[in-house]
């Protein structure tokens, strides 16, 4: 109409308003998501990691400098996690925040791609609080102990590749069923028991007609996984990808038990599943009114997230190991069904009576009022972190967390990396805590591809035997041990024939420093020679010919020499270091070797008073390895009458030695003698003298 404006015309403003409402709602949608994902996350943004999450990031930090998973740092996981690191540390510093930093980015996706996958079911408010509580559960510290593990990364691939699916029933496009199956594809690289996605995104794509598409999905599934085995096999490294992806994997979930066997491993989940929703009863509840709705009202998106939660439960029950983060896997299905069980009593329903509506909101407002003080309790419990975390990240990348381990692995990892070289290879012979962390603090790589124990495995005799040749061939510097048997009891003979205890930190934790091998020569002799025949230092008068005879001397009078090392800096820092000597077994009350230092602040020690060492009995034993061959060998004092003792030093430390002898049949002969890491003795008895102790 002429002379009529559009603003004039009710339908096109109510349009107008329409579309402004709408943008409205979807801007509010999407800050709320952002918001939930960050509080979430700044949770945990100071905190250090556990174990798991230490050894995915040395692997990445290893790819980034060009070694190879599998090949030079084993792990029994699919490779995706460790080339996520990679390439995080290819964009931003190597660093702990880096990681968290695009972990937000990855949530931000998952949660968007959430909120979506339950509005395929339920209505705006739900649908946020769903992924608000799935957001939360999967990073929550009671489950993925403030770490990086591939549960979390499974969970946003297979929201992604359902997502997709459900997409694809109302586009029909093949690109989203493709995409499909590249995020399954993407799940199983994450971790094996990602594979359970395929499940129910077929159940969404093949219906019907649709059965065509299935060979695209199955292809763009399939094809990482070729392109991954031939990665491997290009590097030569396939036997070793598949000795942590098929073989260990095998031994790991124990796939080859027998039929016998099964019952007790379907009761064991059912326990582990009735612990698990006792802490959430909420979710409990949920997932019960939930079950019954996609039993009572089926559709096929109900079905196959009922399928997607029951192959994700046995997923869990085949690894049989119940570690808390193994359920992070479940909560995506597990939310969903909540979800749709609390839309069915709180949702109301178009043109539903008024009365019904009415009960509907009292009960939202009873369950609201229930849980408030819990709520409360949470956010009061979780704000005053979060609030100090959003600090620091406003205060730039130097505020932000480089480091991936508490202040007691950081002591022992700050000593290590103190006294060692980029080039120097270490060895942690431990589980627990932060201890693999110690690599990547000490900015140090492990001697052996087996470089922490994977118990969960088992016995692994072929891997303890390489691990050796590996520490034999590498020559770590340092050993980090946790002296416990199933750590040390096949490092045991290689320790003491290679090693000696350099500190221990907590009473616990054993540094083990590779001895450096110097020759008598090196200090000084005075009525001593070197007998290559018995090997090592004995009376000038009591050396053996090579026809085995001695010179002849007196039978009774006394005759002594002494052995002086040179001025050796203390490497400890705790004020004491190891001396050890070894002499040989038959000295009796006619012969023997007296054992004494002198210490000081700096080399010159000239005037430094000589320290006699006391007998073992009184002095400070120090803890060396009694191996017996028993299943249990343990870190104790020897029988040994020479056995090593601990003495308070300071910075720098001489050692002498005196050899004497009342009877020329008694031929008292030093064999080596250990200064904290430095090993005195002839070159062809070094390493050999302290595995006869």
């Amino acid at each position: 109409m002429i002379g009529v404006k559009h603003g004039d015309n009710p339908a096109v403003g109510s349009h107008g308003w329409r579309c402004t409402a709408s943008w409205i709602v979807r801007i509010v949608i999407v800050l709320t998501i952002v918001a939930s994902v960050l509080w979430v996350h700044l949770f945990e943004f100071l905190f250090g990691l556990g174990f798991d999450s230490h050894v995915f990031l040395l692997i990445g930090k290893g790819i980034h400098y060009g070694l190879l998973p599998y090949r030079d740092l084993f792990e029994a996981k699919p490779p995706a996690i460790f080339y996520y690191f990679a390439a995080v540390f290819s964009v931003f510093p190597v660093a702990l925040w880096s990681v968290r930093m695009t972990d937000v980015v990855l949530y931000l996706c998952g949660g968007a791609a959430y909120y979506a996958l339950c509005r395929e079911d339920v209505g705006r408010p739900m649908a946020l609080v769903g992924t608000f509580v799935w957001v939360y559960l999967s990073h929550h510290p009671g489950f993925n102990f403030n770490g990086l593990h591939t549960e979390e990364y499974v969970s946003i691939f297979a929201i992604l590749a359902v997502t997709a699916a459900a997409r694809y029933r109302t586009s029909r496009s093949p690109l989203t069923a493709a995409l499909s199956g590249l995020a399954a594809s993407g799940a199983l690289l994450f971790k094996h028991p990602g594979a359970t996605v395929v499940l129910p995104a077929l159940i969404l794509i093949a219906d019907g007609s649709a059965l065509r598409i299935v060979p695209l999905f199955l292809l763009a599934f399939g094809t990482p996984l070729v392109l991954v085995l031939g990665y491997f096999w290009h590097a030569g490294a396939l036997p070793q990808f598949l000795e942590a992806n098929l073989w260990d994997l095998i031994a790991y979930g124990h796939l080859g038990a027998s039929a016998a066997a099964l019952w007790p491993r379907v009761t064991e989940l059912g326990l582990q599943m009735g612990r698990l929703l006792s802490e959430l009863p909420a979710i409990a509840v949920g997932l019960a009114l939930g079950v019954a709705a996609c039993v009572t009202r089926p559709t096929r998106f109900r079905i196959a997230v009922v399928v997607w939660l029951l192959a994700d439960m046995l997923a869990v029950g085949a690894e049989g190991k119940y570690f808390r983060h193994h359920f992070i896997q479940m909560f995506p299905a597990m939310v969903l069904v909540a979800c749709i069980g609390a839309a069915w009593l709180l949702q109301p329903r178009p043109q539903e009576a008024r009365s019904r509506v009415a009960l509907r909101f009292v009960v939202g407002a009873t369950v609201l009022l229930v849980s408030w003080p819990s709520l409360r309790a949470i956010y009061a419990f979780r704000q005053p972190v979060v609030k100090h975390a959003w600090d620091v990240l406003l205060s730039g990348p130097r505020a932000w967390p480089t480091e991936t381990i508490g202040p007691d692995e950081a002591r022992m990892a700050r000593y290590i990396h103190e006294r060692t070289g980029p080039a120097d290879r270490i060895h942690v012979a431990g589980w627990g805590g932060g201890l693999p962390g110690v690599y990547w603090a000490t900015d140090r790589f492990p001697a052996s591809r087996h470089f922490f124990p994977i118990l969960t495995l088992g016995p692994r005799p072929e891997a303890d035997r390489e691990l050796l040749a590996d520490l034999e061939r590498n020559k770590p510097r340092y050993i980090l041990a946790l002296p416990l048997p199933e750590f040390v009891q096949n490092l045991a003979p290689f320790l003491a024939k290679n090693y000696t205890i350099e500190k221990v930190f907590y009473d616990q934790y054993e540094i083990w420093v590779r001895n450096a091998v110097e020759a008598f020569a090196s200090g000084t002799e005075v009525g001593l020679s070197l007998d290559e025949t018995i090997g090592g230092l004995v009376l000038q008068h009591e050396q053996t010919s090579s026809g085995g005879r001695q010179d002849a001397i007196p039978s009774r009078a006394k005759r002594d020499g002494r052995w002086t090392s040179p001025v050796i800096p203390v490497a400890s820092d705790d004020g004491k270091i190891i001396i050890d000597w070894a002499a040989r077994s038959d000295v009796a009350t006619g012969a023997g070797i007296a054992v004494r230092y002198r210490t000081g602040p700096t080399s010159d020690l000239d005037n430094a008073p000589w320290l006699t060492i006391e007998s073992p009995d009184s002095a400070d034993r120090a803890p060396r390895i009694h191996w017996t061959g028993s299943p249990h060998p343990r870190w104790a004092p020897t029988d040994d009458p020479h056995a090593a003792v601990w003495v308070p030093v300071e910075a720098y430390v001489q050692v002498q030695c005196e050899l004497w002898s009342t009877d020329r049949t008694l031929i008292p002969v030093l064999r080596y003698a250990q200064i904290g890491g430095v090993r005195f003795a002839s070159r062809d008895n070094a390493t050999s003298e302290s595995a006869s102790h």
